[in-house]
């Protein structure tokens, strides 16, 4: 009965105004028939909760089209620009109690969650979101992936990156480069992405000792040239990115429980992300200034 475009605008609207679950949206869209209608509901017939569940677990693939159809938009009108790109990974906290030991317990909200440490939080339960960025002409994720908490980020480079290419395609400006902190630093990394065409710059990680690889040591070379540097101080632009997310969007502590939930949430706050950038170029308004479009 309800087409999946407006299923969608629901979603958003979920994300947009920071409800707390499928209840609170049902609730919301009744006392607000305006906003249906422009969400594209029949006079009267906002969709139950259990309906609102049902099409939640069934949106990855709405969300995987419709985020290669905005970055195709703001790749054509110039907003995104592949050649330089930046990956990191940050910390989402899940949602309720926290166990008190190594596992989950009765009291434990979200069972599926992990510990996992951050530099920035220490100790937390909960996810991990691993997002590339592109840097110009504004900062956009391009791929992202959602892991359990004590993922590290080294292990999600390759799977990010590839799915950034099958969105990039076979495009005039086609990611050139790849920026990270030493956690990426790998041998395997820098020669798989060489064979893509792309080059990964990070600092050396020492800690792992041992004799520099080749390509270890052609990275470090490049690092310290004047635009190996410009590259590398492009990392802070994925922590820019991560700060108004939060800031903007639901998103730590997380408002669903469940690792396939939780991954489903992530892509429709990036991808509302990305179409508040695409209205804002459409408006004519500075890409990035998503807090008047969020209630």
């Amino acid at each position: 009965m309800y087409s999946w475009p407006v299923m969608v605008a629901c979603f958003v609207v979920l994300v947009n105004y920071r409800l707390s679950g499928f209840r609170s949206l049902h609730r919301f869209l009744q006392n607000h028939p305006a906003l249906a209608e422009a969400c594209g509901l029949p006079a009267g017939q906002v969709p139950s909760d259990r309906t609102f569940s049902r099409r939640f677990q069934r949106l990855d693939g709405i969300l995987l089209e419709a985020t290669a159809q905005l970055l195709r938009r703001l790749t054509s009108r110039k907003v995104l620009r592949w050649v330089l790109t930046a990956i990191d990974g940050t910390p989402l906290v899940a949602k309720g109690r926290r166990p008190w030991g190594k596992l989950p317990d009765p009291r434990t909200s979200d069972k599926e969650a992990t510990w996992g440490f951050s530099t920035t939080k220490g100790w937390f339960w909960g996810y991990k979101l691993h997002v590339l960025v592109a840097v110009r002409q504004v900062i956009l994720p391009v791929a992202w992936v959602v892991t359990l908490a004590h993922r590290q980020e080294v292990t999600q480079l390759l799977p990010v990156v590839r799915q950034a290419r099958t969105a990039c395609g076979k495009r005039k400006g086609r990611m050139r480069e790849v920026a990270g902190d030493m956690g990426y630093d790998s041998t395997d990394h820098y020669r798989q992405l060489a064979e893509w065409n792309i080059r990964l710059t990070t600092l050396i990680n020492r800690r792992r000792g041992g004799p520099l690889s080749r390509l270890q040591r052609k990275r470090q070379r490049y690092v310290r040239t004047p635009h190996g540097r410009g590259v590398m101080k492009r990392r802070a632009d994925v922590e820019r990115f991560f700060s108004q997310d939060k800031g903007v969007f639901q998103l730590d502590p997380l408002p669903v429980i469940g690792r396939a939930r939780v991954s489903t949430y992530v892509s429709l706050v990036l991808v509302t992300y990305l179409i508040g950038v695409t209205y804002n170029g459409l408006a004519r308004r500075p890409p990035r200034a998503l807090k008047s479009l969020v209630a």
